[in-house]
């Protein structure tokens, strides 16, 4: 695949090479351009300027474009196996061109012979919801790959699998591309990126900022790109002032964890078995908390929740960005909205701060950032005893995940007892004070924040 100073919508000048046997890790600083350019690579598009060619025919122009799909399948957290028809109804009943295989003995006799080399235990008769999401991944490739495309997109694997899951997926692309299969691998960190990718690409205001062989890329040279996101790791080592005694306590896989004012624990699922990211409601999770020996509703008033992808799941769009930030808080304090005094005091408060857009009748002229304050304003305002935060840094920019790190640390000033939990031990070493680390759904170590160091240090002492 080529981008000749391609010019398309936020996109300002691309130019680079992908080829066969390639994994280009690609970081967005600040996400400016970036699904411009994911739709580039699977849709041909009519250009500004410059061309886009896949295996030497144009497919993109600034006159025209091909009528096909480009040959490039998307991998995402959301999957495009149909639940109600097994794997390999899936592999070949679903394929929009050339000859459908209908007999479901043939089906499965030839979706064992695909799958077989790559050791998955399948034998076409299972359904999606019976596999795993790291099988998952390579079923969704492999049906890809049967069928002619050589290219693909991750788009940030490390969101949605464990880290053992990841290690994996990584070893799995690695001997895809020798057998020459091209890869972009979408992620937030080079470390993560440089275990298995062959080139770095850096993207920032829709401008390639830094492209480079990935064994000749310098930690330096990255560090100074992203130094203000150094500087703001850098503020957040300013010690908190954590209770001795614990103030709740924490009940899960039979396991109790004290939680002090101002503590931030984080859990980490290695194999994605501890299925707290299984289905659309979060309160369904197995843990238990207990204040004074009585268990609290995790609808309790001293309890908060920031689900998954919060800006989009969180948030009531046709509501006043007032109404949104004082709707649980209003909880706790009678007569509320009725009464006039309570309401201009919290539009004065917050308009020193967010200026106008307090004001805001609705939510959807708002931007991803600012939608990401107010996920973190209304915890602020409900000032809850215990926040349980899940996947608080998945999809987001150097910029979003620097806010969102501002915000659990102003939390943690404030006393706020916070519970993350994730997939991957970036970003979250910034802020934890203590990681607990499940697999096959059990607890198998607890690493203290003495040891962070060390696992910055040397990232493969990392348990898998």
């Amino acid at each position: 695949m080529v981008f000749n100073h391609v010019r398309y919508n936020t996109l300002k000048d691309i130019s680079f090479t992908l080829y066969s046997g390639d994994i280009l890790g690609l970081i967005s600083l600040d996400h400016v351009g970036l699904s411009a350019l994911l739709h580039t690579f699977l849709y041909p598009v009519t250009l500004d300027s410059g061309f886009i060619a896949v295996r030497g025919d144009k497919v993109s122009t600034v006159l025209e474009h091909s009528k096909q799909e480009n040959k490039v399948s998307l991998l995402e957290f959301k999957t495009k196996l149909v639940s109600s028809l097994s794997l390999a109804e899936n592999f070949f009943s679903l394929k929009k061109n050339g000859p459908k295989i209908l007999s479901f003995k043939t089906m499965r006799r030839e979706f064992q012979r695909i799958v077989e080399p790559y050791n998955l235990a399948l034998t076409g008769d299972e359904y999606p919801s019976d596999i795993t999401n790291l099988e998952r991944c390579k079923i969704e490739i492999l049906k890809a790959k049967a069928f002619g495309i050589r290219s693909f997109i991750l788009n940030d694997p490390s969101s949605f699998l464990g880290p053992s899951e990841l290690y994996e997926l990584n070893s799995f692309v690695k001997r895809l591309a020798k057998e020459d299969m091209s890869f972009i691998y979408l992620g937030g960190h080079h470390e993560e990126l440089l275990e298995v990718c062959t080139k770095l690409m850096l993207l920032k205001e829709g401008l390639i900022i830094y492209f480079e062989n990935a064994d000749k890329v310098q930690k330096g040279s990255i560090d100074n790109i992203a130094y203000e996101f150094t500087e703001t790791e850098k503020k957040l080592h300013i010690p908190y002032n954590i209770t001795q005694e614990p103030d709740f306590w924490l009940e899960t896989k039979g396991i109790n964890i004290p939680l002090h004012k101002g503590d931030c624990n984080v859990f980490i699922d290695l194999d994605n078995k501890m299925d707290f990211f299984s289905g659309d409601n979060n309160l369904q999770l197995g843990i238990k908390l207990f204040s004074n020996g009585e268990e609290l509703d995790l609808l309790n008033s001293k309890v908060a929740i920031i689900p998954r992808n919060a800006i989009r799941t969180s948030l009531y769009y046709d509501l006043s960005y007032f109404d949104n930030l004082t709707l649980r808080a209003s909880c706790k304090i009678p007569f509320f909205y009725s009464k006039r005094y309570f309401r201009n005091s919290v539009v004065k408060e917050y308009k020193q701060k967010l200026g106008e857009l307090i004001l805001a009748k609705d939510l959807y002229s708002l931007t991803d950032e600012e939608l990401l304050d107010l996920v973190y304003n209304k915890v602020g305002m409900e000032m809850p005893k215990v926040l349980l935060i899940f996947q608080p840094f998945a999809g987001f920019d150097m910029y979003q995940r620097m806010s969102v790190l501002d915000h659990i640390s102003t939390l943690r000033r404030k006393g706020v007892s916070i519970l993350i939990i994730a997939l991957s031990v970036s970003d979250v070493l910034s802020i934890a004070s203590k990681l607990f680390i499940f697999k096959g759904g059990k607890l198998e170590r607890q690493i203290e924040e003495s040891e962070f160091p060390e696992i910055r240090r040397n990232r493969k002492i990392f348990p898998l």
